[in-house]
């Protein structure tokens, strides 16, 4: 099997070729310059597509699954915090649609205004993240 993957985002796996790899593919996909990895595990292609990434070396890791709830609660006094920590490094947040990147990996979420708020994640790194917060 071979896996495809786009370093320009993340090493986000684009494609994955089904075993029997046809002959020549291999030396054509390095001829063009496309990323990829030969894969003779025993996971099937969704599994690979749903849980697992490509990380900087080119080795195929498990995503991040990080723990949160939809439906969490924080007081609307600018103190209280939704956080998520021990996300990837440089990882980009959607609150209400409007994009924040985490240099740090970890998301803290806090708001004077009371109201409902949607935090989605979507990076290849990791399973995705839509969460609603409610503050009050």
């Amino acid at each position: 099997m071979i896996i495809v993957f786009d370093p320009k985002y993340q090493n986000a796996i684009t494609n994955i070729k089904f075993d029997p790899v046809p002959e020549g593919t291999v030396e054509h996909l390095r001829a063009i310059g496309v990323s990829f990895i030969e894969y003779d595990g025993r996971m099937t292609p969704t599994d690979i597509m749903t849980d697992m990434f490509v990380d900087g070396d080119g080795t195929l890791q498990p995503k991040m699954k990080p723990s949160v709830e939809t439906g969490t609660t924080i007081l609307a006094d600018a103190s209280d915090s939704f956080v998520v920590a021990g996300l990837p490094k440089d990882v980009s947040v959607l609150i209400d649609g409007e994009k924040h990147v985490l240099p740090d990996g970890v998301l803290e979420f806090s708001t004077d205004n009371p109201g409902r708020y949607r935090i989605q994640i979507n990076d290849p790194r990791m399973a995705a993240v839509d969460v609603e917060i409610i503050a009050k």
